[in-house]
């Protein structure tokens, strides 16, 4: 049969472990190639939909090794496309340096619904033969995994494997700070030895420094001038240099202060005027 353009290879799947048999479908097509990637050739590679979820890639290649000689199984996920893809935008050296760091180790993958996989034969007739299939019910033994990575235990070991190793983290931290104390003093001793030399109009830079952290990239020291000492230097200026000026400077803000005064009631007794609710 046939949906949406894949046909359904039907399985009956089954275990050494245990001794039970399930039925399962698997959603097939062949893989579109359009951007010519040499990893997965037209004509060869299968396009593999609603895979078990603890199906490894041994599991894949041993079934449709019935079919022809599988070369890779390559699992996909749209999620784990997109974290790769930004990985791999990292361009600068501190993340490329962070890159291993930061990528959890090689363990078994569930593959949560959704996920798909390709698989390459190494010749055509595998293909082939996968879709001469039909209806008829496929074996699958599974090679299911130990009791230590399943269920719970394997999300923790899982967990574990992305944490950051600290030794790990403590070298490359250590590493990048001397580099960088490195290239510090290198970049010191090249601006101190140009500050030196004349340049093309034969004029030599002096530059020293000092406690005060204000020099420029120039050499020339600049010491920031605070606004409130700009502030205090026009009150000086301005400050009254008579008694009578005082006294008349006094009087005139008594003076403003009451007009202020007289305003606040009048607005005051407006707004009492014009409340609506009267408690009492």
């Amino acid at each position: 049969s046939e949906i949406k353009g894949f046909k359904t290879i039907q399985t009956e799947i089954s275990s050494k472990q245990k001794n039970l048999k399930t039925l399962h479908q698997l959603f097939v097509k062949e893989h579109v190639n359009y951007t010519n990637d040499p990893a997965t050739p037209s004509g060869r590679t299968l396009f593999l939909l609603n895979l078990p979820v603890d199906a490894t890639q041994q599991d894949i290649k041993k079934f449709f090794g019935s079919a022809g000689k599988v070369l890779t199984v390559d699992f996909k996920s749209s999620n784990s496309h997109k974290l790769n893809s930004s990985i791999n935008k990292s361009t600068t050296p501190t993340e490329k340096a962070l890159r291993h760091l930061f990528q959890p180790n090689d363990s078994t993958q569930f593959n949560v619904p959704g996920n798909f996989a390709l698989v390459v034969f190494l010749e055509e007739e595998g293909l082939k033969k996968v879709f001469k299939w039909g209806n008829k019910v496929q074996k699958w033994e599974l090679q299911r995994l130990e009791t230590n990575q399943i269920g719970l235990n394997f999300f923790k070991k899982q967990y574990q494997e992305e944490r950051v190793d600290m030794d790990k983290l403590t070298v490359f931290v250590n590493e990048y700070i001397s580099e960088l104390e490195k290239h510090k003093a290198k970049q010191e001793k090249i601006q101190l030895k140009s500050s030196n030399e004349p340049d093309e109009d034969g004029f030599v830079t002096v530059s020293y420094t000092n406690s005060n952290k204000g020099a420029s990239n120039d050499g020339i020291t600049v010491k920031a001038f605070k606004a409130d000492e700009v502030i205090e230097v026009k009150k000086k200026e301005q400050s009254s240099f008579y008694r009578f000026q005082t006294r008349e400077n006094k009087r005139d803000q008594l003076a403003q202060l009451r007009s202020k005064f007289e305003e606040d009631k009048k607005k005051i007794a407006n707004m009492k005027a014009k409340r609506q609710f009267k408690p009492y």
